[in-house]
């Protein structure tokens, strides 16, 4: 399952979108018809959600989750708790 995430620079979750299909960032992004236009302290990315979260209701997910920015992509992890 993937989402289009709108996130700061600490990887905090501003905005998101998802879907239940597992169609590639393409296709999603055809499916929702959803761009963000991101500020200059803004990204925007699709991003494939860990496989751990896929049960969560959607405001819950987004209560759960983060952008992980360490790595040479960004990647959504499971905030600390």
């Amino acid at each position: 399952m993937k989402a289009h995430v709108l996130f700061d620079a600490a990887g905090n979750i501003l905005a998101m979108v998802h879907s239940d299909s597992k169609d590639n960032k393409e296709s999603l992004q055809k499916q929702l018809r959803v761009v963000f236009r991101p500020t200059d302290k803004q990204h925007a990315a699709t991003l494939d959600i860990p496989e751990e979260l896929h049960s969560l209701k959607p405001s819950q997910l987004h209560n759960s989750i983060r952008v992980d920015r360490s790595g040479k992509t960004p990647r959504l992890v499971a905030k600390n708790k």
